[in-house]
């Protein structure tokens, strides 16, 4: 009797109910305090971890696009990934053995580890790398509150693709970073890429030859969240020449245009024929006589007083053959200018027309003899602008700021246009591909494009 009592007294007994109760309530509020503070943190180390997989899988295609071994681009992604993350005591997020090559496949978007030579039409080279913070690698992360219920690491991981990405056609092309737009009856022959990263606008008469394409990221029609704006009674035929795409024209940047711009003064410098020249309004700039005179290689400055500088009319006197000229002045031109192999390259970013041609411009010997023709580059950090009457072959327009072209019934052979802002054309102009006996090849550069996880 007197051992139950004692049990029962006991029972009535409610001292340190209290306490045990707090400590229940504790462990249950650092519970939620865990999930709050932990998994917030896991959630940010996982966002640190998708930019440190993106360096690294961009550091491994780069290397490939310069042409590097895949070990030294396996090398690259790790030594990339380990300059994010760096981890005194532990290992890296990102060791050897997390970055795989192999190709991407647009179709599908899938990542299949390989040989990324092996790439086709319809794939790119490809590097997926893996970034992870995790018990198995020896570098979990660790907790704070959740320990209080056992939880003492978080696995957190992250993966990113990127490729070798590359206009889907090579030898002909206008690409812009923001709009393509097209006035009425322009025809493209074969072989010609046309790709707005924002989108692409036509106006009725558009007609594509062969193995022709438009590109732009999302082929809807700009009325149902598309990047096409295309009347509707013309949508369905530049819907049969379109597919989706993604491309910049990174020749077009203004710091890597000015960089080439630099490689091209630093280049004309070494040239037997070079010349440093000033033009003034009070001392203007002779280039027929310097010309005569056997210069070919020119840098180019205005005065205070004068920002541009205007080619006299080279059609009928001596033309302007092998000539390279660098200047940090306007180059324009107001009437019949014969150029071949001409580079012409003008560092002034402010100036919406920084290159003008005007007036019966010829990049060529003719139209007919596209065979024989030579070739020509402009490349600007500013703007760019041909009006009239103008014939190319074997041409890249090359700009940072806004292109635009005024197209003529005269066919252009081989041309590249470039814009890191918008490409704008005009009417009536007939654009395609020089027969194959021609030996000039338009390429595009591959550029680092990540795609998926």
């Amino acid at each position: 009797m007197r051992g139950s009592g004692m049990i029962r007294l006991l029972a009535r007994d409610e001292r340190g109910a209290m306490t045990t109760w707090l400590i229940l309530w504790t462990i249950g509020f650092l519970g939620l305090a865990g999930l709050a503070v932990d998994v917030t943190n896991g959630f940010r180390n996982k966002a640190i971890l998708q930019v440190t997989a993106d360096s690294a899988s961009h550091a491994a295609i780069a290397a490939l696009i310069a042409e590097r071994t895949v070990d030294e681009a396996r090398a690259s992604a790790v030594d990339v990934a380990a300059r994010n993350l760096d981890f005194a005591d532990l290992p890296d997020p990102v060791g050897p053995d997390d970055v795989e090559f192999g190709l991407w496949t647009f179709a599908t978007r899938s990542f299949e580890p390989g040989d990324p030579s092996l790439a086709t039409s319809g794939s790119a080279a490809a590097v997926r790398v893996s970034a992870r913070r995790t018990e198995a690698a020896g570098n979990a992360l660790l907790t704070t509150l959740l320990r209080v219920v056992g939880v003492s690491s978080l696995d957190v991981s992250a993966s990113s693709v990127a490729v070798a990405a590359q206009p889907p056609c090579g030898s002909n092309g206008i690409i812009a970073r923001d709009w393509v737009s097209l006035n009425s009856n322009v025809d493209f022959g074969e072989k010609m890429c046309l790709h707005g990263q924002r989108g692409l606008s036509t106006k009725n008469n558009i007609t594509m030859g062969a193995e022709s394409l438009f590109t732009t990221p999302d082929t809807r029609h700009i009325a149902d969240g598309g990047n096409l704006d295309v009347p509707s009674s013309n949508y369905e035929y530049i819907l049969s020449h379109s597919r989706p795409g993604v491309m910049y024209p990174y020749d077009a940047q203004e710091e890597r245009a000015r960089k080439k711009i630099a490689a091209l003064r630093a280049d004309i410098r070494t040239r037997a024929g070079y010349k440093a020249v000033t033009h003034g309004k009070s001392s203007k700039w002779d280039i027929e006589q310097d010309i005569l005179d056997g210069y070919r290689y020119f840098e180019l400055d205005c005065t205070n007083t004068q920002n541009s500088y205007q080619f006299p009319n080279f059609k009928t006197i001596i033309g302007m053959i092998g000539v390279r000229i660098v200047s940090t002045c306007s180059l324009k031109s107001a009437g019949p200018v014969y150029m071949r192999d001409v580079v012409i390259a003008v560092d002034k970013p402010l100036d919406t027309e920084a290159i003008f041609l005007t007036g019966q411009t010829e990049i060529t010997t003719s139209a007919a003899d596209c065979d024989l023709a030579g070739d020509f580059l402009a490349i600007t950090t500013g703007g760019m602008k041909f009006t009239a009457d103008q014939s190319y072959a074997n041409t890249r327009l090359i700009a940072s700021k806004d292109l635009s072209y005024t197209a003529s019934s005269t066919t252009n052979f081989n041309i590249s246009v470039q814009s890191w802002q918008d490409v704008s054309m005009t009417s009536n102009g007939s654009f395609t591909h020089c027969p194959s006996d021609n030996p000039f090849v338009l390429g595009f550069e591959k550029f680092p494009l990540l795609v998926g996880g």
